[in-house]
């Protein structure tokens, strides 16, 4: 566009051809008397071009043309012309051709004097405006030999537009870290384009929908600013001259995506406060919201369950025992969730922790994984039939959460692996021997149903389910047992000598055993339960001899013994009916 104040000049000369004779015939062309005209976009613009036959011209000039390469004639018209002046439009097409002729001689531009003529832009246009000029002797613009030549060459005018970013920066952006190939974008994933994004505007904030435009942004001082211009590649550092984007066909400039994932664009690596984005386009300007860098944070928003049940070999079904809910980790900045999607984040075991829980990542076996985050900024480790699984039986195992733009690893809570059998009766019942893989520890469970079906349940390893025994029994191999009903039966425990040796005077026969029900038992708790079936009432089972009250259900130690390879044997019994039950 040009403006309104703007006017095109043109200057000839009337001169029959045939007096063309040898002569020195120079013009000089500029706007407004000024080689360079830079002016805002308007709609529509204007510009003033002078012709000049210049002093040391020894004839005058009676037509000039002049060509606009980037407009058509219909884009171009001639408002103002001097009198005894014709403008025609010779070409229909691009380029637009404007042809000045003169009515005779009377009217042809003297040495010395000048011609102005005033050419209107009828539609928006930003950028070099190329205009070429031509000048003759004669009065219709033909002829040979009669051509007047250019002095200085020809003016330049540039039509600059008003800038606006239409998406801006987020007000946080987060850390990128070149040296491990770990770029998180500038999105704004709620806007579209999400990708940064300068418009170009006329008065008024206007878009204007020129295409091609190059538009270019820096950075302010200091910030480390990175592009990548597609979704494939490596970000390049971007030097002193900036990243160009040339506008699509809605006059937008966008500097990554315009929808779906942010996988490429404008990054920065610097952490810092108060940082902007400069854009310019033919000597306009605009300046960003200022942003933030920040080294974001992590955090487990769903952890990994208290107690997982392990998961058994590949040769043995059910093969795995999946975290369930899966392991989420969540980006945050100063404590609040952030839109962050793209970011990496890996899950690992955590050096805080037990080492080595055998972590499993779908079927495959792993130290950790890596997963980016969705849209809300949650990176989501798996699901309940995919995801971490465990093969070691143990207690006080730990994850731990990292991103390189992370201002720290962060671990999770402690967790258990466990195994469990499980034995649902209706009449009698005998499990067999139970085996503890991490230990060696033994159990046979035998028992007769009350007058209900009833589920006794062993399990073995570190801290297990029982939420008052995890603190009280501390971290000795142990089963636990629950029942739903009231049946009769025994337990029967063997301890080898690597557990026992863990409890103090291990010489004499003490090992605790801990137990839950579903009804009150003696020397159990009402506890608040957290892990899903776990038994409401919970306790470490008392001496059945030492028995003093009387309880919905009895479940107490018969003996405990030492043996020759120094093992211990503990029996226990579950019974309404139990002989040492004294009241």
């Amino acid at each position: 566009m040009l403006p309104a104040a703007l006017a095109l000049v043109g200057v000839a000369a009337w001169a029959p051809v045939a007096s063309a004779a040898p002569s020195t015939k120079y013009y000089e062309a500029s706007l407004n008397g000024q080689p360079t005209e830079d002016v805002a976009v308007l709609t529509p613009s204007s510009v003033t071009v002078t012709l000049a036959n210049d002093p040391s011209s020894n004839q005058t000039f009676g037509s000039a043309q002049l060509t606009f390469p980037n407009l058509t004639s219909a884009e171009l018209t001639a408002t103002a012309v001097p009198s005894g002046w014709a403008p025609q439009t010779v070409q229909t097409s691009a380029a637009a051709v404007l042809q000045l002729t003169s009515a005779g001689p009377d009217y042809a531009i003297a040495p010395g004097k000048s011609l102005d003529i005033t050419v209107q832009v009828d539609e928006p246009y930003v950028g070099s405006l190329v205009l070429t000029t031509q000048v003759k002797q004669s009065n219709d613009f033909l002829g040979q030999n009669n051509d007047f030549t250019l002095l200085d060459g020809d003016p330049s005018i540039v039509v600059y537009p008003y800038l606006d970013f239409s998406t801006q920066p987020p007000p946080n952006v987060l850390l990128s870290v070149p040296a491990s190939n770990s770029f998180i974008y500038m999105c704004q994933p709620s806007t579209d384009p999400q990708a940064v994004t300068v418009q170009l505007d006329g008065p008024h904030k206007v878009p204007l929908d020129q295409s091609n435009v190059p538009v270019t942004i820096t950075g302010s001082q200091g910030l480390g600013l990175y592009n990548n211009t597609g979704a494939t590649g490596t970000p390049e550092p971007v030097g002193p001259g900036g990243i160009t984007v040339y506008t699509d066909g809605s006059g937008q400039a966008v500097f990554g995506p315009s929808t779906g994932a942010c996988t490429y664009g404008l990054a920065s690596n610097t952490p810092g406060t108060g940082f902007t984005l400069d854009a310019s386009s033919f000597g306009a300007t605009a300046t960003s919201q200022s942003f933030n860098v920040t080294q974001y944070e992590l955090i487990f928003s769903q952890q990994p369950p208290t107690d997982l049940q392990a998961s058994l070999q590949q040769s043995v079904q059910p093969k795995y025992s999946y975290m369930c809910p899966p392991v989420k980790v969540q980006v945050e900045y100063q404590g609040s969730p952030i839109s962050a999607p793209g970011v990496p984040v890996t899950v690992g075991v955590s050096p805080n922790g037990t080492p080595d829980p055998g972590l499993y990542y779908g079927t495959t076996s792993v130290s950790s994984e890596t997963v980016s985050t969705g849209p809300s900024g949650v990176a989501v480790f798996g699901g309940c039939t995919s995801g971490f699984a465990a093969t070691n039986l143990g207690a006080g195992y730990e994850l731990a959460a990292s991103s390189p733009g992370a201002v720290q690893a962060v671990g999770s809570n402690a967790f258990n692996v466990d195994q469990y059998v499980n034995t649902s009766c209706s009449s009698d019942c005998n499990t067999g021997t139970l085996n503890s893989p991490s230990t060696g520890t033994t159990a046979d469970v035998s028992a007769t149903n009350g007058q209900n079906g009833y589920e006794l349940a062993g399990s073995f390893g570190q801290h297990l389910s029982l939420s008052y025994c995890s603190g009280a029994v501390g971290n000795n191999d142990v089963f636990n047992t629950s029942a739903t009903d009231q049946p009769a039966g025994e337990i029967t425990f063997v301890f080898p000598k690597s557990v026992v040796n863990e409890v103090p005077n291990n010489g004499t026969p003490l090992m605790p055993i801990c137990a839950g029900a579903n009804a009150q038992f003696p020397g159990s708790t009402n506890v608040s339960t957290t892990y899903p079936g776990e038994a409401p009432w919970q306790g470490l089972l008392e001496n059945c001899d030492n028995l003093t009250s009387s309880a919905p259900l009895v479940m107490c130690v018969v003996s405990r013994s030492k043996q020759a390879a120094n093992e211990q044997v503990v029996v226990y019994t579950s019974s309404l009916t139990d002989p040492m039950y004294d009241g």
